[in-house]
């Protein structure tokens, strides 16, 4: 069990360009992703908002962390190797000619080296968060929690801060976290709070088992959304459901 645990945890710390280099990928994707349409107009008209809202997803967890811990913000881009790094990937993966770079990034078979590569970087971060969280705010559990989960899952939090940095509010309060919390976050919380109250290798195994099925889950067209049956049933009975209104028949 030990040395189950000790190999999920060891392989993003032994490699860590690897695994920031499969982070900024899978990033960069999403936020591709999110500009949807308005992708062409807005990396070629305006790639110095590209790059910082790219910077922003890339590296938010020292981002939100950071302050959260009373440690200056910009303490999240100190090393200039992965700054240079992000920065080349970013270029590629919005201005490669003929966007091959992209579409590589795309096929599916490094799509699925790359998820369960990011599966294992989510509870390395959660254990980060809880140690760094340990020595700020020790004894206070739900500051572990919390700044865990915003470690693991940053991109998803500072996610309406990159939209308005690159121009556009569209959307703005149905990507906060706090309004319509993701499938990620849910995860990330969820590991997060088992960590906390029960920092064991067992719990490390099964939360890194839970992110990367969470993770490359879906290019398996497995359902990792166990969530929304289980709100829509318990919503109602905890918080209310407002009732329709009939409609009157003629």
């Amino acid at each position: 069990m030990e040395f189950v645990a000790d190999l999920l945890y060891d392989l993003p710390k032994e490699y860590p360009l690897v695994f920031d280099i499969i982070h900024y990928v899978v990033c960069l994707q999403a936020e591709r992703a999110d500009m949807g349409d308005k992708f062409a107009e807005t990396t070629q008209n305006n790639p110095l908002a590209s790059w910082m809202a790219s910077l922003l997803l890339c590296f938010a967890g020292g981002f939100l962390v950071g302050p959260m811990c009373g440690e200056p913000i910009l303490e999240a881009v100190n090393d200039p190797l992965r700054l240079a790094i992000f920065t080349l990937l970013w270029y590629l993966m919005f201005y490669s000619p003929g966007d091959h770079f992209y579409t590589l990034s795309k096929l599916k078979p490094l799509k699925i080296v790359m998820y369960l590569g990011k599966g294992l970087y989510y509870p390395k971060k959660i254990a980060a968060g809880v140690k760094h969280a340990k020595h700020v705010f020790n004894g206070n559990l739900v500051a572990y929690i919390i700044i865990a989960t915003v470690k693991a899952n940053g991109s998803g939090f500072i996610k309406p801060l990159a939209r308005l940095v690159r121009g556009t509010s569209d959307n703005f309060a149905g990507s906060l976290e706090s309004m319509k919390p993701s499938v990620t976050t849910k995860y990330c919380f969820i590991s997060a709070l088992l960590y906390v109250i029960l920092p064991t290798d067992l719990t490390y195994i099964l939360i890194a088992g839970l992110l990367i099925t969470m993770k490359a889950g879906p290019l398996f067209a497995v359902p990792v959304d166990v969530f929304q049956p289980v709100e829509e049933k318990l919503s109602p009975l905890v918080f209310g459901l407002k009732e329709k209104p009939i409609e009157k028949q003629e």
